[in-house]
């Protein structure tokens, strides 16, 4: 587990928001040969960021766009390499969930790449639909009720 971190809400265009955008760009994007952009940036306006800091640096993100009704979709989720696979996806996870429970949220949709399904199936995911390519790579759609009765 990583010590002492904050996780919280950033506001788009901040400090925050451009590491945590280089952040996603670096994990999630450079790999494939592929590169965040200004549109990508536009898409962000209007959705909810969040990130996780260890001290004043920003190690992990996830950005939660709404789509009405009370539905999320997360996405481009992104940990910093030296701490990948010590619980902080799912200490970041968690929180975000909790922060859009709070808000009203009912259901959480994503995207994940085939090789992360089990990682959110344990966090209560359900996979819906056939495997599809999105940015290169397989992925499956995912979602999670939030709703009392359907959980």
């Amino acid at each position: 587990m990583v010590p002492d971190l904050l996780i919280m809400e950033i506001e788009y265009g901040s400090d925050a928001y451009e590491v945590a955008f280089s952040l996603r760009d670096a994990v999630l994007r450079r790999p494939l040969g592929l590169a965040l952009d200004a549109a990508d940036r536009e898409c962000d306006r209007g959705d909810r960021h969040f990130a996780a800091f260890d001290g004043e640096t920003v190690v992990a993100c996830l950005v939660a766009t709404p789509l009405g009704g009370g539905v999320f979709r997360l996405r481009q989720m992104a940990v910093a390499g030296q701490l990948r696979g010590r619980g902080l996806g799912t200490l970041l996870m968690r929180e975000v969930e909790s922060v859009l429970r709070a808000a009203d949220a009912v259901e959480l949709t994503l995207h994940a790449r085939v090789e992360r399904v089990a990682f959110y199936e344990r966090l209560g995911f359900k996979t819906r639909g056939p495997t599809f390519i999105e940015v290169t790579v397989p992925h499956r759609a995912m979602r999670k009720s939030l709703r009392a009765t359907d959980a």
